[in-house]
Parts: C-alpha cells; sequence; structure tokens
C-alpha cells in the first residue's frame, strides 16, 4: 500500500479523526414518542418466520472506566448492583423471547458486549447463556461473540464459555505497550494481558479478535509496532485497529482541555495516518486481508458475521438497559439506566424507551454507508432489495466519491479503493442528507469533512 495515504491531485487533504460510523441512521432520529409504535409492531406476528435475527446483549459493568470510554458503563460495580441487573436480563429475554414477531424466527448470531461481559460470575454467566437458548433458538452454525476484559479472565471462564457455545472471543487490548496503555487508564498489567490471551488462544476458540486502537495519547510509532508485534504474536483469526476518539464526557477529554502539556502528547493526523499505514504493511506481510476498513482477517471463514449482518440491515434485537437494535423497520434503544429499566421488565414490559420508523430512503442510505463500510456495494443487491439501480439513486453522491479517488464502479458493485478506506468514515457521509449532518454533533466543526464536503450535493432519494 505505498503511497495509500497520499490525496488524489487536487484533492483537498482530509483526516481520519471523523467520528466512529457504526450504524445509521443516527440515534438522534429516535424520539420516546415513537417507542409504543414499536412495542406494538413487535406484538404482531412476524412477517417472514423464515427470517433470521440477530441478539445483543449489553454488560455494563467494568473494573474501571478507560479514559476514552463513552459507552454506557457502570465502573467499580458492587454486586449488589450486578445481581438485580442480571435479575432484571432474566425477565426480559422472557419478556422479549415471547413478542409475537420473533415466533418461529432463529438466531444467526449472538454479541455480548459491554461494559465488560465477563465481569460477571461463572454461574451468572451460564445461567443466562443457557436460559438464552431455552428461550430463543440458535442457528446450529450460530456465531455467539463475547467480549472479554483480561484482569476478568479464567482458564476455567474461558472453557467455561467455550462449552456453552461461544465461538469467538474478542479482547480489547488497545494497547500493549504498558506505558501507553496506562496513560490510556487500562488497568491490565502486562503478565495479566499475556496469561488472558494465552488461556484463549489454548481454549481454541473459532476466532480470536484482538482489539487494538491507533493515536492513543502518548503514542510513537516505536510504540505502535510494539503492540503489533505482540497481536500477532497470538496469531490472531481476527484482528481490529479502531481510532481514538476524544469525546465530550470523558475523562480524556477534560485531562487535555485542563493540561496543554498533556495535548502536546496527543498523536497529529500526520502522525497516525504513518501509523495506519505501517499496520497495513506489517498485516498484509503477516497474511491479512481487509474484512472491512477497520478490521484484517487471515480467512474468509473468519469474517465477522454478526457485523455483516447488522451492517446489511437484518433484524438485530436488544436486550439490556441502553442497548439498541432494529427490528420490523425501527431503530430502538432501551432504558438507559440499570434502575428505570429493571423497575421496567418488572412490570412486564420490555423496557424500550425510544424508536425510530426509518424510510425507504434511510434504509437505501444505510445500505449505502454501511455497505462502503464493508468495502464493496454490490449493485445486484441494492436491485434486489429497492428496485432501483444504486447509481441512479445516488449518481452525484457516487460521482463525487469516484472523482476523489475513494470508489471504482464496476457493473457488478461500487468497491472501495485503498485510498477510500483509510478515510471511509469521512466519505460515507456524503450520503448523509443535510439533516443527519446537522444531528451529528460531533461531526461539525471537524476539518475532515468542512475540508471536502461543501462542493457535495445531496440527492433526494425516492420517497417511503
Amino acid at each position: 500500500m505505498e503511497n495509500a495515504g497520499r490525496q488524489p491531485q487536487g484533492n483537498p487533504p482530509i483526516s481520519r479523526r471523523d467520528r466512529f460510523v457504526f450504524q445509521y441512521p443516527p440515534f438522534a432520529m429516535m424520539k420516546p414518542e415513537t417507542a409504543g409504535d414499536f412495542v406494538a409492531r413487535m406484538h404482531e406476528p412476524p412477517a417472514d418466520p423464515n427470517q433470521p435475527i440477530q441478539l445483543y446483549m449489553h454488560i455494563p459493568f467494568c473494573r474501571i472506566r478507560c479514559t476514552f470510554c463513552y459507552y454506557n458503563v457502570v465502573p467499580n460495580s458492587f454486586r449488589e448492583i450486578v445481581n438485580p441487573y442480571v435479575e432484571a436480563l432474566h425477565k426480559e429475554i422472557d419478556l422479549v423471547g415471547s413478542l409475537p414477531a420473533l415466533q418461529g424466527r432463529k438466531v444467526e448470531t449472538v454479541y455480548f458486549g459491554g461494559g465488560t461481559p465477563t465481569y460477571l460470575k461463572d454461574d451468572q454467566m451460564r445461567d443466562v447463556i443457557e436460559h438464552l437458548k431455552r428461550v430463543f433458538t440458535l442457528a446450529p452454525n450460530v456465531e455467539f461473540t463475547c467480549e472479554g476484559e483480561p484482569t476478568t479472565i479464567t482458564a476455567e471462564k474461558l472453557a467455561m464459555l467455550k462449552e456453552l457455545g461461544v465461538t469467538r472471543m474478542s479482547f480489547g487490548i488497545q494497547a500493549f505497550d504498558p506505558e501507553i496503555a496506562t496513560l490510556n487508564g487500562r488497568i491490565a498489567k502486562p503478565e495479566i494481558v499475556e496469561r488472558a490471551l494465552t488461556w484463549a488462544t489454548a481454549t481454541d476458540f473459532k476466532v480470536l479478535n484482538i482489539d487494538l486502537m491507533s493515536g492513543c495519547l502518548g503514542e510513537t510509532m516505536s510504540t505502535w509496532k510494539y503492540s503489533l508485534d505482540s497481536a500477532l504474536g497470538y496469531d490472531p483469526e481476527h484482528l481490529t485497529i479502531y481510532r481514538m476518539e476524544i469525546k465530550p464526557g470523558t475523562p480524556l477529554y477534560a485531562l487535555l482541555q485542563l493540561d496543554p502539556d498533556m495535548r502536546k502528547r496527543f498523536v497529529t493526523d500526520e502522525d497516525e495516518m504513518a501509523l495506519i499505514l505501517y499496520a497495513e504493511e506489517r498485516l498484509a506481510a503477516a497474511g491479512y486481508k481487509h474484512n472491512s476498513n477497520f478490521a484484517w482477517i487471515k480467512k474468509p471463514e473468519f469474517s465477522h458475521q454478526y457485523r455483516y449482518n447488522t451492517w446489511r440491515g437484518k433484524d438485530l434485537i436488544c436486550l439490556g438497559e441502553s442497548s439498541y437494535g432494529y427490528a420490523n423497520g425501527y431503530l430502538y434503544q432501551n432504558i438507559a439506566h440499570h434502575r428505570p429499566y429493571g423497575a421496567t421488565v418488572d412490570t412486564g414490559r420490555i423496557p424500550v424507551d425510544r424508536a425510530y420508523r426509518a424510510s425507504r430512503s434511510d434504509a437505501m442510505r444505510s445500505f449505502m454507508i454501511m455497505g462502503m463500510k464493508l468495502l464493496r456495494i454490490s449493485r445486484p443487491e441494492f436491485q434486489e432489495k429497492f428496485g432501483a439501480d444504486a447509481i441512479d439513486v445516488f449518481r452525484q453522491q457516487v460521482e463525487t466519491l469516484e472523482r476523489v479517488g475513494a470508489v471504482r464502479v464496476t457493473d457488478a458493485a461500487i468497491e472501495v479503493t485503498e485510498h477510500g478506506l483509510l478515510y471511509v468514515d469521512s466519505y460515507v457521509r456524503v450520503f448523509f442528507p443535510a439533516e443527519h449532518l446537522e444531528m451529528d454533533e460531533l461531526l461539525m466543526g471537524t476539518p475532515a469533512f468542512n475540508q471536502w464536503g461543501d462542493g457535495i450535493q445531496i440527492a433526494s432519494a425516492p420517497a417511503s
């Protein structure tokens, strides 16, 4: 990928600092007043009982909040909080599993995220998984992912998870260099990380995933090379590189506002691009290929099916506080705090807090946006799903992306180029209508989109 980071001639410089896009439409579209409509729809029989679903379960507890973390987590949790939450999860499993809209539908993928799912005690984890398997019908080849944090891992817990059907174990290490890890709020000592990953490798899950984070506070090329080499030493089937994001409300954001000297230790866009280009070369040499714009795999069978299915618009059913899903054409989210979440399921109601009914235009834009992040948009699939050619619907946007060298168009697909994959989270925003760009509050004022977005014409997709 020599020179992959260079801009096509005449294209203004852009940044990798645009916010990571992990779903569409924006969360701000969801409103409490629409929650009842969604719940009513879920009490109707399924339009097609043969359509499978995906399951996500949120475990919000962590040993400590990382300095960059903006997720809904409960750090330093007391068991007085954990135990009632797990009891509420059991109640929600029964409530959601009995919804008419889900009857007869098999589960293709399961994802336990957080927070830290492995924060739960072994018996709590076993009871939740066994309950889930009693209520829902898991497909014979179900992909079952569980996130783990090294300080909460034992060899016995990993063996139990595999026995219960977990096929994919994912560890958010972020940085192997101990100084960088500590500076960014990671608490696991190197020997604890090594022990957990060695156990996980020995347990022989189908897929071991390791998360790294580029552009951490204090990162240098030397520490970055160390992290990459350390990760590859465990021969993971799947490797993910997220970029550091500084979000208001996080400890890191506050630290950088208060300490000018600390701001000098934050990696520049230019330096981070050097880290990414090195990672591209290093991972290619090690036999890895892109599975999305931020993930690499060793073989096609190690693809992350949960990500692919949800980004392709398949129904995602969420469990747990603050978790979000997509079902029957609605984007929806559960109540965000464990106390009202628990109180709601105690009354026998599913804990949906807000929802949004996606339009046909939303669905088409999502197909393009998430397809770009998967590096390929199939024109026949778009035609079959929406009855139109993606080029006809989004001609102006696609032509703009072609002009800046982000995509190439063939009869079969719109394919993301090597240049485009480096900046996908910037480029996909060409498909956002103006009102959604305004909602994306952390995007506004960032240099990336503003420097090339003024000339983009937002074409209207066909009405719902």
